[in-house]
C-alpha cells in the first residue's frame, strides 16, 4: 500500500508531500517516510502506531479515546492528575504459515518477523486488556485480534456505560447482524423514565430526524434510520475532515494536545506493565 501511495504522488507530478496518517494510514505514511525520505515534507501521525507494533498501543488508542470522549468535562486531562492505571496484559495469536501466506501473498515470513515465529507460526503479540480509573471512574478495555472475521460479519464490539440512573450497552456482533446497537436499561424501570426519555428523543429530532425508542426487556433499544449511520469508513473521513479544518483555520481546541498526551502516556504505561506482569 505504501508503494501504491508513492506511484500515486509521482503521477500527481509531486516532489514533496505533507502526510497525515491515521489509524493504518500511519503506519502506512511511516513506511512511505522510511523508504522515501525525500518525498516527506512533513509527517503527521494520529491515532496509530509503529506498523507490527503491540496490541496494547494500536486498536486499544481508539478505545481510550473513547473512554476520554464520555469522560470529559470542562478541563483537559492529565494524566498525573487523572489516570491510575492498575493491570494490564497482553497476549499472543498464533499465524500459521500458511495462513500468513494466503493474508499477505508472501510464500514466508520476512526476516524482520521471524524473532516471533515459533514451530511454523508467527506469535503476534496484538490482544491487550488493560483497567484503570479515570478521574476516579473504573474504566476497563480489551482488543483481541482473530485470524479471519466472522462468516458473514465483520468487526465485533461491546461497551458497556454504567451510570447512576440507568446502564448503556452498545452490542455489534452476530446478535445485532453486526450492526451497532444501543440499549438503554434504566436502574429503576418506571413509566417517568420511559416519558423521559421520549421527551429526550423528540428533542433530538432537528439534529438526529428519524431516531426512535422502543421496548426491550428491562430496557429500551434505540432506533436509529440507516440516513445517520456511518460505516467505517465514513467515520475516518469525518476525523480527517475535522483534522484538515483545524489545521486550514490554524485553531486546535486547547485541549487536544494535552488530551492526546494522557492518552499516549496511559498506553506507553500499560505497555511496560504488560510486560514487567508477563
Amino acid at each position: 500500500m505504501a508503494n501504491d501511495a508513492v506511484t500515486f504522488i509521482r503521477a500527481l507530478g509531486l516532489g514533496t508531500v505533507d502526510l497525515l496518517g491515521f489509524s493504518m494510514g500511519g503506519m502506512i505514511a511511516q513506511v512511505i517516510a522510511q523508504d522515501e525520505p525525500q518525498l516527506v515534507r512533513k509527517l503527521i501521525l494520529a491515532g496509530t502506531g509503529p506498523a507490527g507494533g503491540e496490541g496494547i498501543t494500536d486498536v486499544t488508542t481508539h478505545l481510550a479515546d473513547l473512554a476520554q470522549w464520555m469522560s470529559e468535562g470542562t478541563e483537559s486531562f492529565e494524566y498525573e492528575r487523572d489516570v491510575e492505571l492498575l493491570a494490564a496484559r497482553q497476549w499472543h495469536t498464533e499465524v500459521p504459515r500458511d495462513v500468513f501466506a494466503r493474508i499477505t501473498g508472501l510464500s514466508d515470513f520476512p526476516a524482520a518477523l521471524r524473532h516471533g515465529v515459533s514451530e511454523g507460526a508467527l506469535r503476534y503479540l496484538c490482544n491487550a486488556s488493560l483497567s484503570y480509573r479515570l478521574r476516579g471512574v473504573p474504566v476497563e478495555m480489551e482488543s483481541i485480534w482473530a485470524l479471519a472475521i466472522p462468516e458473514g460479519g465483520g468487526d465485533t464490539h461491546r461497551a458497556v456505560l454504567r451510570g447512576t440512573r440507568a446502564e448503556l450497552t452498545i452490542d455489534q456482533g452476530p446478535g445485532t447482524r453486526y450492526i451497532p446497537e444501543l440499549t438503554v436499561r434504566p436502574a429503576e424501570a418506571s413509566t417517568n423514565y420511559a416519558a423521559a426519555l421520549a421527551r429526550t428523543v423528540k428533542s433530538l429530532q432537528a439534529a438526529f430526524p428519524g431516531l426512535g425508542f422502543e421496548g426491550a426487556g428491562p430496557g429500551f433499544r434505540i432506533g436509529m434510520p440507516a440516513a445517520l449511520r456511518t460505516t467505517h469508513e465514513q467515520h475516518f473521513a469525518a476525523v480527517l475532515e475535522g483534522f484538515i479544518d483545524y489545521i486550514d483555520s490554524g485553531r486546535c481546541p486547547e485541549r487536544t494536545g494535552p488530551d492526546l498526551v494522557t492518552k499516549y502516556t496511559l498506553l506507553a504505561q500499560a505497555k511496560e506493565l504488560s510486560h514487567r506482569a508477563a
